[in-house]
């Protein structure tokens, strides 16, 4: 993490933030996110997600934390 400038004490806020945007992205037609560490205008993903509300998202989970989430 150092390598790339990120204090590890952010990453858990970061990710949740990640899934955010990535199911916001699978679920609504156009998506647009202003957070804490990333803003996306608005966007439209293409093609759209079959399955409702969308596609499973796995993640890999190195705490009990992550398992809960």
């Amino acid at each position: 993490l150092a390598a790339f400038g990120v204090d590890p004490k952010e990453t858990r806020a970061q990710w949740n933030e990640s899934i955010e945007i990535i199911a916001g992205l699978l679920t609504r037609e156009t998506f647009e996110y202003k957070g804490r560490f990333w803003s996306l205008p608005p966007v439209s993903l293409q093609p759209k997600a079959v399955q409702t509300p969308h596609p499973p998202i796995f993640v890999a989970a190195t705490s009990v934390e992550t398992c809960t989430a």
